[in-house]
């Protein structure tokens, strides 16, 4: 609750159910043996090849990292709930993520419960993605489900103003992670907002990984969006 942004309370512009608070119905822990030993061994792996701790990435909304050696956090993922028990059952595919992402075809996490809520959909609508149409075919009784995942940010691109999307452009297209000038690779991308950077162009922030091994899906949030 701490986490919903103002300005998404009451608002039709990005999904046509408002809501000024959320309420958790149940919430459910993901045991998957194994994503889990993927997502560990991604995470040694990495820890051997930063040797030092990463750069840290400070007021994370969600909490302290899990791990500050490779920036572990917990972070909301949004979908149609009709994706859930796939992804908890074989992990994220980034196959499937859209090139027109604004940060190409990655894995997107935020730190805003409310930003995760604009993509989450009842299992009756098909709907994927932001929608304020006609077409969502969720309704305010309805109940929805937001996953919590850890998520291994390792050394990340802090991308502080964006570089944009279309043809042409830095992130046109990008299905891996951003080369440093040494060749080597970070591995992952923050886009920073306002409120850590006034000249950003987002109002929350963003957090990208390529790696689905670097994701573990963790737990399920039932909730249905409320008025107080």
């Amino acid at each position: 609750m701490n986490s919903i942004a103002d300005y998404h309370k009451n608002s039709k512009s990005v999904h046509k159910i408002t809501f000024s608070t959320f309420q958790v119905t149940k919430v459910s822990r993901i045991q998957n043996p194994v994503l889990w030993l993927r997502y560990v061994t991604r995470k040694d792996t990495l820890k051997n090849e930063l040797k030092i701790k990463a750069p840290v990435i400070n007021n994370v909304k969600t909490g302290e990292p899990l791990d500050r050696e490779v920036n572990e956090y917990h972070l909301y993922h949004g979908l149609n709930s009709s994706f859930i028990t796939g992804i908890t059952k074989f992990g994220f595919d980034p196959r499937f993520c859209s090139l027109q992402g604004m940060f190409g075809a990655g894995l997107y996490f935020a730190e805003n419960s409310s930003k995760s809520n604009q993509y989450v959909h009842s299992g009756a609508c098909t709907c994927v993605g932001p929608s304020a149409t006609t077409a969502c075919r969720c309704t305010q009784t309805d109940e929805y489900q937001m996953l919590v995942c850890r998520v291994i940010l390792g050394d990340t691109l802090v991308e502080l103003q964006h570089r944009g999307n279309l043809q042409g452009q830095f992130w046109y297209g990008r299905r891996t992670e951003p080369t440093k000038p040494d060749g080597s690779i970070y591995n992952s991308v923050l886009g920073e907002s306002k409120e850590h950077c006034p000249t950003s162009s987002l109002l929350l922030r963003e957090y990208i990984v390529y790696e689905s091994s670097q994701v573990y899906p963790e737990y399920i949030i039932r909730y249905k969006r409320a008025q107080k």
